[in-house]
C-alpha cells in the first residue's frame, strides 16, 4: 500500500519542459553606466579638443612645363615626308626631327625637284672633267718645262765651253796681230800679210761675240722657263680654286634646290618629344606646329583652375594633395605639392557655370609617381584634380565657428 501512485519515470517526464530552465536577468548597476556614459563624453571631448581638420576645396588642373613647351614647326608649306622621332623620345640640339616635302610635279618635266638635281649632277660632272682636263694640261706642260730646262742645262755647258775658246782664239789673233803690226812698222812682213792677221782677228772677235750672244740667249731663256716652272704650282692651286668656287656654287645652289623641295627641321635644344602634332603624310602650313619639345631638365608644375569663391584664402606655401588622373589615387594614392603663386586677375568665363577661375600654380614635390616598384615620370599635358587645404583649425573651432560668426553679426548689427 506505501508503493507511490506513478512511476518515477513519469515523474521524472513531467518535470522536463522544451522551454529549458528559467533564468531571471539581472540588470547592470547604475554605476557601471554612469561611468561608461562619462568614459564615452571624455573620449569625445578629448577629440573634439585635440583633433584638428584642414579646410579643403577641390580643383581640376593639369601639368605644365615652368619654361613651357618648345614648338618644332614647318618653316615651308608642303606634306610631312617623315617624322625621325616618336613621343617620348630623347634629342640633342641640331637632331633632324621631321622632313617636309614642298617638290611640285608638271605634266612635262613631272617632279621639278628631281628635274633640278639631275641638272645640277650633270652641271657637277661636266665641271669636274673640264677643269681636270684643264689641270692635266697644266701638268703636261710643267713637265714639258722641266724636260726643256734638263737640255738647256746641257746646251749651256756646250755653249759656255765654245764661248771660252772662241775668247782664247780671239786673244791668240789679238796677240798675233800685235807681233805682226811691230814686225810690219820694222819692215818684216809686207802690209798685205798685216791685212790678213788684221782679219782674222776680226774673225775670232765675231765668233767670240756670237759665242757670247749664243751664251746670253740660252741665259734668258733658262731664266724664262724656270720662271715658267716656278709659276706652274700657283697656277695649279688657281686652277684647283677655281674648281672649288664653283663647286661650291654649284653645293649652294644645290642646297637652295633641295631646300626649296624639302625643309628639314632639327631640334633646336637638348630635350625630349613631348607630343607629335602631325603624322607622316599630312599636309602643312607654314608655321604650323609639328612637334612639341621638353626641354632637358625641365620643371613642371601644375596649372589649377580655382573658382573665385574658394581662392581668397589660396595663399603661397599652401599644401596641396594631387591625384594624376593617369595614375589613380585608389592605387597610387595621393601626392603632395606647395603652392607657389596665385595669379591676380580672373579669366571670366571660363568656369562650367561662367564661374571666373583663377590660377593657381602648385610645384610637385616629386616628378615622377611610384608605380609598381618604379617610378614613372610626369609629363606635360597631365591632368589632375587636387584639393587645396587650407587653415588647419581645431574641430571644436570649426564647431563654434557659426556661433562666433552670430556672434560678430549681432555686434555689428548692435553698433550699426
Amino acid at each position: 500500500m506505501d508503493a507511490p501512485l506513478f512511476r518515477p519515470q513519469v515523474l521524472e517526464a513531467k518535470a522536463e519542459t522544451g522551454l529549458g530552465t528559467i533564468a531571471l536577468g539581472q540588470p547592470l548597476s547604475r554605476w557601471l553606466l554612469a561611468a561608461f556614459a562619462l568614459l564615452a563624453t571624455a573620449a569625445v571631448v578629448v577629440f573634439l579638443a585635440t583633433a584638428d581638420y584642414s579646410r579643403r576645396t577641390r580643383v581640376a588642373g593639369q601639368l605644365v612645363p615652368r619654361d613651357g613647351l618648345a614648338s618644332a614647326v614647318s618653316p615651308v608649306a608642303g606634306t610631312v615626308l617623315s617624322l625621325r622621332v616618336r613621343e617620348g623620345d630623347a634629342v640633342r640640339a641640331g637632331d633632324v626631327l621631321a622632313i617636309v616635302a614642298t617638290s611640285r610635279v608638271t605634266r612635262r618635266d613631272g617632279d621639278t625637284a628631281r628635274v633640278a638635281e639631275t641638272a645640277l649632277a650633270e652641271r657637277r660632272s661636266a665641271l669636274v672633267a673640264g677643269y681636270a682636263a684643264q689641270r692635266a694640261q697644266l701638268e703636261a706642260q710643267r713637265d714639258g718645262v722641266t724636260a726643256q730646262l734638263q737640255a738647256l742645262a746641257l746646251e749651256l755647258v756646250q755653249v759656255d765651253a765654245e764661248r771660252l775658246t772662241r775668247a782664247r782664239q780671239q786673244e791668240l789673233a789679238e796677240a798675233a796681230l800685235d807681233r805682226y803690226r811691230e814686225l810690219h812698222a820694222r819692215r818684216f812682213v809686207t802690209a798685205l800679210e798685216l791685212q790678213q792677221r788684221e782679219a782674222a782677228a776680226l774673225e775670232q772677235r765675231a765668233l767670240a761675240q756670237a759665242a757670247a750672244r749664243q751664251h746670253a740667249a740660252l741665259r734668258r731663256q733658262q731664266s724664262q722657263l724656270t720662271q715658267a716652272r716656278d709659276e706652274m704650282p700657283a697656277r695649279l692651286a688657281a686652277l684647283d680654286a677655281a674648281q672649288q668656287r664653283e663647286l661650291a656654287a654649284l653645293a649652294q645652289e644645290a642646297a637652295d634646290t633641295a631646300a626649296r623641295a624639302e625643309a628639314v627641321i632639327v631640334a633646336a635644344a637638348d630635350g625630349s618629344i613631348a607630343t607629335r602634332l602631325v603624322e607622316p603624310g599630312q599636309a602643312v602650313l607654314a608655321g604650323q606646329p609639328l612637334l612639341a619639345l621638353l626641354p632637358a631638365d625641365a620643371t613642371l608644375e601644375a596649372h589649377l583652375a580655382v573658382p573665385s569663391r574658394a581662392v581668397g584664402f589660396v595663399a603661397p606655401g599652401d599644401r596641396v594633395l594631387l591625384r594624376y588622373d593617369a595614375f589613380p589615387y585608389q592605387k597610387f594614392g595621393q601626392h603632395p605639392g606647395t603652392v607657389l603663386r596665385v595669379s591676380r586677375s580672373a579669366s571670366v568665363g571660363e568656369g562650367g557655370d561662367g564661374e571666373p577661375l583663377y590660377r593657381v600654380v602648385v610645384a610637385p614635390a616629386r616628378a615622377e609617381v611610384v608605380a609598381f616598384g618604379r617610378g614613372e615620370p610626369l609629363r606635360p599635358g597631365m591632368r589632375l584634380e587636387a584639393d587645396l587645404l587650407g587653415e588647419r583649425r581645431r574641430l571644436w573651432e570649426w564647431l563654434l565657428e557659426p556661433l562666433q560668426a552670430l556672434d560678430g553679426a549681432v555686434r555689428e548689427h548692435g553698433r550699426g
